[in-house]
């Protein structure tokens, strides 16, 4: 007896793996019996053993572990909570292979509107590409096929595109709105801005000529001051219609006497070169007809003054013989000298007809032929005339005019 103060310990006593020499054969724990514990050989030095290869003894040889859970003990790298990669192999020996927790699995992306982009907010690593996962993850709408990063950006209250902003300056169907600095409505084509929003200060409109004056816009009322008022290219201009405040009312003087047609005219700042101040061009298409008095005899040819040129031919009736210059009367300061008047022998042109004297006077004389200049006449040839007539006398005495 080794220990005699142990029962349990003597010569025959079953030796057991407790660190004492139970059967008192000098030697300790080198029980290999069925009871004792088995140790797993770890050919690969990972620290895990092989299932398939152990033994039973107390204490173990070298290169046992007192675990199986090496799935592959040739391989160091392969081992229980080993880095799990994604190599077709079960690393970390849990029985799956290249599952989602490896290390170097990759992220994928659902793309539930199957536009080819992913979304950033449903995920799920794996080393092999799940259906309906993509590997990108820059969609902004997963659950829009139209909203995606190359997508075209629309006025329509989305991000289309996924760049963060909403309705941007490069959107497909953006309008063109123009700085309308002086607020009349009307913008300036000088400035203007692409934008899906109308902005504040800008409008549809670019037609405004001045945008730092605000009674100057399109149609605003022409004013006579030198501005192109209502922006249609031309400065003070009108028409009758639309004449500019603080016109002028022009008739047209088309056959250039200086006199206007009443009827015809032009309201506006300054006088056109067609046009004059009057209405006193009684025919318009005939210079030598108008208002103008050149003989200064108180008649135009408006009035009927039938020789302008000339102050003595006119319709003043200065004799009361109750006919004008211009109706024939040659001498209107003589009442028994007038057209057609009673001819008288007084070396006046009496009746108007450019001639003195002639045979129709009314105080006329006969004479008579002195055909052979005896100073004796024949009745055979007779004149009347005022004056007596070469080859003629008063007398009838000649018997025989040829002798």
């Amino acid at each position: 007896d080794c220990d005699d103060t142990d029962p349990l310990i003597h010569p025959v006593a079953e030796e057991i793996c407790d660190e004492i020499d139970n059967d008192c054969n000098g030697e300790v724990d080198e029980y290999v019996g069925v009871n004792a514990p088995r140790w797993y050989y770890d050919g690969d030095g990972d620290g895990y053993g092989d299932y398939a290869d152990f033994q039973q003894s107390c204490i173990p040889s070298t290169g046992y572990v007192d675990n199986f859970a090496d799935c592959d003990d040739s391989n160091p790298e392969i081992f229980p909570n080993a880095e799990e990669l994604c190599n077709e192999i079960d690393d970390n020996c849990n029985g799956i292979t290249d599952e989602a927790s490896a290390s170097d699995a990759s992220l994928w992306y659902s793309d539930s509107d199957l536009d080819g982009f992913g979304s950033a907010f449903v995920l799920q690593p794996a080393c092999t590409q799940p259906t309906g996962y993509i590997s990108d993850n820059s969609d902004c709408n997963d659950a829009d096929d139209s909203v995606h990063p190359d997508a075209t950006e629309y006025c329509n209250s989305k991000d289309d595109d996924c760049d963060g902003y909403i309705d941007e300056e490069d959107a497909e169907d953006t309008s063109t709105f123009y700085a309308d600095s002086d607020g009349d409505g009307f913008g300036s084509v000088g400035l203007s801005i692409s934008v899906c929003t109308q902005p504040i200060g800008y409008v549809v409109d670019n037609s405004d000529c001045d945008d730092s004056t605000a009674s100057v816009y399109p149609n605003s009322t022409e004013y006579c001051n030198g501005i192109d008022d209502d922006c249609d290219g031309n400065v003070d201009e009108g028409s009758d219609s639309t004449a500019p405040t603080g016109s002028t009312t022009w008739y047209l003087d088309s056959d250039g006497d200086g006199d206007g047609d009443a009827l015809q005219t032009l309201t506006q700042c300054t006088m056109p070169s067609t046009h004059v101040a009057n209405t006193d061009d009684c025919n318009d298409g005939d210079a030598t007809l108008n208002a103008d008095d050149a003989d200064s005899d108180g008649f135009s040819s408006c009035d009927s003054d039938c020789d302008d040129s000339d102050a003595s031919a006119n319709l003043s009736d200065a004799d009361g013989d109750g006919m004008d210059s211009c109706s024939g009367d040659c001498n209107d300061n003589d009442s028994s000298i007038y057209l057609n008047a009673p001819e008288s022998c007084n070396s006046i042109d009496d009746d108007c007809d450019g001639s003195i004297d002639e045979e129709d006077a009314i105080d006329r004389l006969t004479w008579y032929a002195d055909s052979d200049g005896d100073g004796e006449g024949n009745g055979g040839a007779i004149e009347y005339a005022c004056d007596q007539p070469s080859g003629y006398v008063s007398n009838l005495d000649d018997c025989v005019d040829s002798d």
